[in-house]
């Protein structure tokens, strides 16, 4: 009988290997999932972002008695990872979630996720890294800190110029350390991108990105020749559409293949417009990701919200564009069919 158990013993752990060779795994470039550990359970992974993944949960015997949509998996954080924070959602099919989430970091402790970082939607489940709304509020503002840090320089000038020593901040060596910052910026920008999402999502971020640069393009230009008839309008245009189709950075790329040195306005009414207007668009900045969450959560309410933010905003800019233009001796709302708007030489 020996010789049987022995062949028995191989096969076993011969099948547990190939098990665990063959247990799903996801990717994100950020983030490992893993389900090949004693206890697992992760029928099937897919990467939706490289902060969200989606798994299906599938029933051991087919649900033909218990669905029993139990999960287990582990997750490990890429050394130089992109993302911070991890969304995974949970779908069971034609099932439900059943089983509340723990998280434990030594394998030994284990802690239950609070209420407000799973969302349910539809039977299944999306596990939030903060949960809710809070926590897409605060991915908004630390997308936007070069604001805060533009109004902490704004401060220091002012009481350098308050104090008298206003002539410690010489303006070429500035300007140089601008330009450095903004190519290393753009470096930054390039190398953050992660090549294994593009490589799988190509086809429609090339059709997206066509789309959305091209009406970028007419809608820019079609303001900003009117707002800023009089006053290096194509330099403008050149930094809005840099910036609106991709960050800062992107946007003062651009024009330094145009103004080198920075000597026309642009640059820097963009950035002291970029401080004192973050007030003013601060509700904007904060709903930017209710959509997204009201898709996760299926809270049909988030929306409703967006879109009575976003007409109040056009209904202030329509006004606000019909007074500047006024004021610059232009009519903002003629020739409206013409992308390019060329004022009629001064009397």
């Amino acid at each position: 009988m020996a010789r049987p158990l022995h062949l028995l013993a191989f096969l076993a752990a011969a099948a547990a290997a190939f098990a665990a060779s063959a247990a799903p795994v996801c990717d994100t470039g950020s983030f490992l999932l893993r389900a090949d550990f004693p206890g697992a359970r992760m029928s099937a992974c897919e990467v939706v972002a490289t902060d969200e993944v989606a798994i299906d949960i599938r029933p051991e015997d087919g649900g033909r008695i218990n669905p029993s949509p139990w999960y287990a998996f582990h997750v490990r954080t890429h050394p130089a990872a992109a993302a911070e924070e991890l969304r995974v959602w949970l779908r069971y099919g034609d099932h439900q979630h059943r089983y509340a989430p723990k998280v434990s970091v030594d394998g030994a402790s284990w802690e239950r996720l609070p209420s407000a970082a799973v969302q349910l939607r539809n039977g299944d489940a999306m596990l939030l890294p903060a949960g809710g709304a809070v926590a897409q509020v605060g991915e908004s503002l630390w997308g936007i800190t070069f604001v805060f840090g533009l109004l902490l320089a704004l401060l220091v000038k002012a009481l350098l110029g308050a104090a008298g020593r206003g002539y410690l901040l010489e303006e070429r060596g500035l300007t140089r350390i601008s330009g450095s910052a903004v190519d290393f910026m753009v470096a930054a920008a390039l190398g953050a991108i992660p090549l294994t999402l593009v490589r799988a999502n190509w086809l429609p971020i090339v059709v997206f990105a066509a789309l959305l640069a091209g009406a970028a393009a007419v809608s820019i230009r079609w303001l900003a020749s009117r707002l800023f008839a009089h006053d290096h309008a194509f330099e403008r245009v050149v930094l809005f559409w840099g910036t609106l189709t991709g960050t800062l950075s992107t946007g003062l790329a651009l024009l330094r293949a145009l103004d080198p040195e920075f000597k026309t306005p642009a640059a820097a009414d963009y950035l002291y417009a970029s401080a004192l207007t973050f007030f003013l668009v601060l509700p904007l900045v904060l709903i930017m990701g209710f959509p997204a969450l009201a898709y996760a959560t299926g809270n049909p309410n988030l929306y409703l919200v967006t879109l009575a933010v976003l007409l109040c905003y056009l209904a202030l800019v329509a006004a606000a564009f019909a007074l500047l233009t006024r004021r610059a001796g232009v009519r903002g709302f003629s020739a409206l069919t013409r992308v390019w708007f060329t004022p009629p030489p001064a009397r």
